[in-house]
């Protein structure tokens, strides 16, 4: 719809002003619309592996659940995630990190060190 494609413009505009939670709030957003857009999904790529130290155990189990909704192939930017996903780990919620591992299969990126350190 007209609406979303204006606000993602906007949002591509201003993320660099962005909090991490609201990185994580547009691209979940993004996910339950099934929206994708080309410049946003690169926008928030950049900023999410810019400043991963900003970035919460439930605003990287946001943004994995949201990648595999969306089925996102952006390999450099899920390598950066799991990253972030493995250091945060031991914050992560039961439901969190349920969800992270979900992700993480649905993109068929489950590995064994991902999954030894994120349940562990």
């Amino acid at each position: 719809s007209q609406v979303v494609e204006a606000i993602a413009e906007i949002a591509v505009l201003k993320i660099k002003t962005c909090s991490a939670r609201d990185i994580a709030n547009i691209l979940w957003a993004c996910a339950r619309l099934v929206y994708r857009n080309d410049e946003l999904e690169v926008a928030v790529s950049q900023e999410v592996l810019l400043r991963p130290e900003d970035f919460g155990s439930q605003d990287v189990s946001n943004l994995a659940w949201a990648c595999a909704k969306l089925l996102w192939r952006r390999k450099h930017f899920l390598q950066g995630l799991e990253t972030i996903c493995m250091k945060k780990a031991a914050e992560l919620q039961v439901q969190a990190c349920a969800s992270t591992v979900w992700a993480f299969a649905k993109l068929e990126l489950l590995s064994q060190q991902f999954l030894h350190t994120v349940v562990a």
